[in-house]
């Protein structure tokens, strides 16, 4: 995704996206939407990471390794928007 605001458009960066076959989607700076939707996110995966942690009793250093291994897991699972289908094994995540 790239900012309307063109941030992220240079030709060179354009190119780039077609020669590596990545759909490029424009989205609205600031809109409250989006950032709910970031914010709802980034809550679920700061809440499993401390959950991790507090159930293995690991120390608060290790909330970097957890909070790592929570995306990895949540990258991996099935999901609604797949229609609970699991991500193609070929893509890079």
């Amino acid at each position: 995704m790239f900012e309307i605001s063109g941030e992220y458009v240079s030709n060179e960066f354009i190119y780039f996206c077609k020669q590596a076959v990545i759909k490029m989607e424009s989205i609205v700076t600031f809109n409250l939407e989006w950032n709910g939707v970031a914010k709802r996110k980034n809550s679920s995966i700061l809440e499993a990471s401390q959950v991790m942690l507090h159930n293995k009793n690991l120390l608060k250093f290790l909330w970097g390794e957890a909070t790592n291994t929570t995306i990895y897991v949540q990258k991996r699972a099935p999901h609604q928007a797949l229609d609970t289908k699991f991500p193609k094994k070929n893509s890079q995540m």
